[in-house]
């Protein structure tokens, strides 16, 4: 198909703008072409130069072609051979973090790194940073000339920046720290996101004007350490509740006060033949269960209950470490 584009003027003057909007057009059919690489063979103009072309009859001026009635090529041919010399400022930018993982209740710092690469300066510069789902902000640093919104220290929310203009050449950069919640499960990826905008023209087609990095998080499971019971043989066997104590301490590396849950089970049900007591043990606290001194497994060995210790933190990793009592007959 053919594609035709035509600048109608009534003066024998075309402003350099209409130019430039021209120019920007072959860019993008040429652009789409490339896309097809392998299916298109071959392209037409209708035409060589503006000096001799249908489109100018008396009363307008167009100027549709590559070359101008000199043969001097503009800024259309520009934008089929080199769109990257056309007028415009190419933004970009680029993200980086300070480490390729992190432990949950930690901090990440991103750098947003934007750069002008020409050929002109860009008007209304504006970077938009979403902070991460789950995340909060903590700080931003920005170049002096530059204007940002943020966040409340502690909430979630988006970074918004602006510059009325950027030079070409000019670099500018950005270091945003967020939060890394407790509760932030081990193994998921925090991605930040960033894009840079303006509105003077991009000559440039690539997507560099967004950039993204992922930081891994690392939320370890608590640990117990130090477990031990005040009693591990309960005798005689009296049917009596008897206290055992449980002595304990649990680390992790983020929750500061984990409350461990214990848990007993026997190898003996609670109400068996010629058995009528319960309950056979009663949790009174992390620290504290009441056991009951009573065997009536006769010859096939002593009574065994398992105190068991379970640490969960907010992620919901969980470690659990036992110990048993002996109840002999």
């Amino acid at each position: 198909r053919k594609h035709e584009v035509a600048v109608t003027f009534a003066s024998d003057e075309i402003p350099f703008d209409r130019h430039v909007k021209v120019a920007y057009h072959y860019r993008d059919y040429f652009n789409a072409l490339k896309q097809l690489k392998g299916k298109v063979t071959s392209v037409s103009l209708w035409g060589l130069a503006d000096d001799n072309t249908w489109l100018n009859q008396s009363g307008r001026i167009n100027a549709p072609l590559l070359f101008d009635p000199q043969l001097l090529h503009k800024l259309a041919y520009t934008a089929i051979v080199h769109p990257l010399d056309l007028p415009g400022a190419d933004l970009a930018i680029t993200k980086t973090a300070n480490a390729a993982s992190v432990l949950s209740g930690g901090s990440i710092a991103y750098t947003a790194t934007v750069t002008n690469n020409g050929h002109d300066a860009a008007a209304n510069v504006a970077l938009l940073d979403a902070l991460p789902p789950g995340t909060v902000f903590q700080s931003l640093t920005v170049p002096a000339t530059w204007t940002c919104t943020t966040p409340a220290v502690g909430s979630g929310g988006q970074v918004s920046c602006t510059v009325p203009s950027m030079d070409n050449g000019a670099t500018a950069q950005f270091v945003l720290v967020v939060g890394v919640p407790c509760a932030t499960a081990n193994g998921v990826q925090i991605i930040n996101s960033a894009a840079v905008s303006s509105t003077t023209l991009d000559p440039n087609v690539a997507p560099n004007n967004t950039a993204s990095v992922a930081v891994t998080v690392s939320n370890p499971p608590p640990s117990i350490h130090d477990f031990f019971l005040s009693r591990y043989i309960l005798f005689p066997p009296n049917k009596r509740l008897e206290d055992v104590f449980l002595f304990h301490k649990v680390r992790d590396n983020c929750d500061a006060a984990i409350t461990p849950v214990v848990t007993v089970t026997s190898n003996e049900p609670v109400t068996g033949v010629g058995d009528k007591t319960s309950p056979d043990w009663i949790v009174v606290n992390p620290h504290q269960v009441k056991l009951r001194a009573e065997n009536n497994r006769f010859d096939r060995g002593p009574r065994v209950y398992t105190v068991t210790v379970t640490a969960t933190d907010s992620a919901g990793s969980s470690t659990s470490e036992s110990q048993k009592v002996f109840v002999f007959f």
